[in-house]
């Protein structure tokens, strides 16, 4: 049995990239935009690609960092939306500190939704108790 990490792109160990998940998610988003609305979908270098996504009755493109070795670079505006990205990360990452977020341990969505709610509160309130 030959052990190749090289030979893992085929076969059962086909290495799964995070945009593959993502478009088919996001072509069947049913959310219909009118021309004022603005939309960004922001994603790190793991989705990179040059692909338009159909949201609504608009294609989009993600904005992700680029990668030093790329021709093409990222926009000043382009630049600006990827800093307000950390916020976000962070969030996410406060908030599957607990067990029961990160893991889905309950048999209903609701009982699962209200702990995602109970951690975005305590998110929230540490962030106010910062502020002040």
């Amino acid at each position: 049995m030959d052990i190749n990490p090289s030979k893992t792109k085929t076969g059962r160990n086909k290495i799964k990239h995070d945009i593959n998940g993502v478009h088919p998610t996001l072509n069947n988003i049913t959310i219909k935009f009118t021309n004022h609305n603005k939309l960004k979908i922001i994603g790190d270098k793991g989705y990179i690609t040059s692909k338009y996504f159909n949201i609504g009755n608009r294609k989009e493109k993600i904005i992700c960092p680029k990668r030093k070795n790329q021709k093409t670079k990222n926009t000043s505006s382009e630049k600006k939306l990827l800093k307000k990205r950390y916020k976000i990360e962070n969030l996410f990452a406060s908030i599957k500190k607990y067990d029961r977020i990160n893991v889905r341990k309950d048999r209903y969505i609701s009982h699962y939704m209200s702990f995602v709610y109970i951690g975005l509160f305590d998110y929230l309130y540490k962030m106010t108790q910062k502020t002040l």
